[in-house]
């Protein structure tokens, strides 16, 4: 049982069915929105989901569903008496024994812990960072690799200005909007609702990260109305839209999981901004220009993989947090 739930001896504040209907109108009004507010300019400019205008669009849109939906489940949390229970943990849990107020109450129920010690947010903020920058050490000494290379060969005359192109809109949504829009809306408000259910924490990270992944289907149709011209159009983006639903459901599962263990949003959104700056790794990357297996690269992105799962527990040991949603 969720964390909540184990707490009370009452009833769940919200049904099952209530949640999941929730979830998924959550879902459609993420979605939705970027379309509603901005798929005439998405049209118009051909579908190019990188133009400038497209973005900001799209950054504005996302805005305003953050706010409505943290609207809509304060009031349903306010009415449920969810608010006064978890102002009670806090108080159990505070070092000051303080109370909370309804506002620290609300605040901590989407992750937001303003009035955690110092202690408490550091950890809160690094390791889970840090727990994630271990899968992915073999892809940063790629990178290492690469950057060393770039530097010995840098020529300054070779480089362009880039103040004048758009890139940066781009890296303000990979690295910035997309990461906090993502994490509040499906890990802190799906995670927040499904909480107050009878649903066991495994269902909650299940059926909120399969939601995080039908959220970006949608892409297969931008994908084929880009590239409509062009021979199997439908097919390829039917496939790279499959392998993005996998990688998008299994990535929300660990990222709902950092956010119940931790109780926290700040991890999941520094995890998830650092996994859209890193990518896939390259699996090119572990054999040599003659094809043979190169001992140290794959040595070191399996020894990233073992310190992952070595740390789990004690990186996220949920003790350590205090979260309200692990017990």
């Amino acid at each position: 049982m969720s964390a909540l739930i184990m707490e009370s001896v009452s009833a769940p504040a919200v049904a099952t069915s209530e949640a999941l209907w929730g979830g998924v109108g959550i879902g459609s009004m993420f979605v939705g929105g970027l379309y509603v507010l901005g798929n005439r300019r998405l049209v118009a400019c051909h579908w190019n989901r990188d133009h400038p205008q497209v973005i900001m669009d799209r950054i504005r849109a996302v805005f305003i569903t953050c706010v409505v939906v943290a609207c809509l489940l304060s009031w349903l949390f306010l009415q449920r008496g969810v608010v006064t229970r978890v102002a009670t943990r806090l108080l159990q849990s505070s070092t000051t024994h303080q109370p909370a107020s309804e506002l620290d109450a609300l605040l901590a129920i989407f992750g937001l812990h303003w009035l955690a010690p110092a202690r408490r947010m550091l950890m809160a903020t690094t390791w889970p960072l840090l727990h994630t920058m271990l899968l992915f050490l073999g892809p940063l000494v790629v990178r290492w690799q690469d950057y060393r290379e770039r530097m010995a060969n840098y020529d300054a005359d070779e480089h362009p200005s880039y103040g004048h192109t758009h890139r940066w809109r781009i890296r303000l949504r990979n690295y910035v909007v997309g990461p906090l829009s993502e994490e509040f809306v499906f890990r802190a408000c799906l995670g927040a609702l499904f909480a107050q259910t009878a649903l066991s924490t495994t269902s909650i990270v299940f059926l909120s990260s399969w939601l995080f992944g039908l959220a970006h289907v949608h892409h297969a149709w931008e994908m084929y109305a880009k590239t409509r011209t062009q021979k199997n159009a439908l097919r390829i983006a039917l496939a790279r839209t499959g392998f993005q639903l996998a990688y998008c459901t299994v990535f929300g599962s660990y990222v709902m999981l950092l956010f119940l263990r931790t109780g926290h949003l700040i991890g999941p959104i520094l995890s998830h901004a650092f996994c859209n700056i890193m990518g896939l790794p390259d699996c090119s990357r572990l054999r040599t220009a003659d094809g043979r297996w190169d001992i140290g690269m794959l040595t070191v992105h399996l020894l990233g993989v073992l310190l992952f799962i070595m740390t789990a527990s004690t990186l996220l040991d949920a003790s350590l947090y205090h979260s309200i949603y692990w017990h």
